[in-house]
């Protein structure tokens, strides 16, 4: 049931992951994508997009997001097969008691 449960918000949310299940790659990466962000932000006051920095931190921050992507996607895969393995079991537990 819990199972089915995170399946069924996962579904409802799309990608979005929740809170509790997220691994500790995924956090990580998401602080630092914020701290990214906020240096550029801030540095995006003086410095022109095409300044050397910012480049190299939008960079940074474009690889931050592909793998912070990759990972999310890494672990609804696994979310969802777990959900189906659950639900294969189930079944076979009905059938056969």
């Amino acid at each position: 049931m819990r199972k089915e449960a995170l399946y069924n918000q996962i579904k409802e949310s799309g990608t979005a992951i929740p809170r509790d299940f997220e691994q500790s790659i995924i956090q990580g990466l998401s602080r630092e994508h914020a701290t990214l962000e906020a240096e550029y932000s801030n540095l995006s006051r003086t410095f022109t997009p095409d300044f050397p920095k910012m480049k190299n931190l939008k960079s940074q921050i474009d690889t931050i997001s592909a793998r912070l992507e990759s990972e999310k996607s890494r672990l609804i895969k696994s979310l969802k097969s777990d959900y189906s393995a659950a639900l294969k079991k189930e079944k076979y537990l009905r059938d056969f008691l």
